[in-house]
């Protein structure tokens, strides 16, 4: 199964509640990638300048099966404007940071920030992590 399969049948388990048509969402609850490497250790999101996402996260490529080389996933998603903005492949685990650039339209608006990693080729990734949420500048 594909780590994004995974994360699909795991949400309609755990972060869905309610009954049709009035679904909620526990965004602390969802996942959006499923797999065995080693997620982010102490992730934190900010948003200080206009228009972007700040995601922090400590170096943890001493752990069993990851690697300096894994290659951050970061999910960005609107509940209002109904949208995601998303990174695959980014910056490095021992680089500890990554930025995300918004569409305009996201300022004020409180999103919902997820990280995760996968090994370069993104043949294997980790349980993705609730970040937080955050009201864009």
């Amino acid at each position: 199964m594909s780590g994004f399969n995974a994360a699909m049948s795991y949400n309609l388990e755990y972060a869905l509640s309610g009954t049709y048509p009035a679904y909620d969402i526990d965004f602390s609850k969802a996942l959006v990638s499923q797999g065995s490497l080693p997620g982010a250790l102490n992730p934190e999101v900010t948003s200080s300048t206009a228009g972007e996402v700040e995601y922090s996260w400590e170096d943890n490529s001493d752990d069993t099966n990851a690697s300096e080389n894994d290659k951050v996933l970061l999910v960005v998603y609107n509940p209002v404007k109904k949208k995601a903005v998303t990174i695959v492949g980014g910056n490095t685990r021992i680089s500890g940071s990554q930025s995300i650039t918004l569409p305009d339209s996201f300022t004020g608006d409180e999103v919902q920030c997820y990280i995760s990693f996968g090994t370069p080729t993104q043949s294997v990734v980790s349980n993705s992590e609730f970040a937080g949420g955050v009201i864009v500048s």
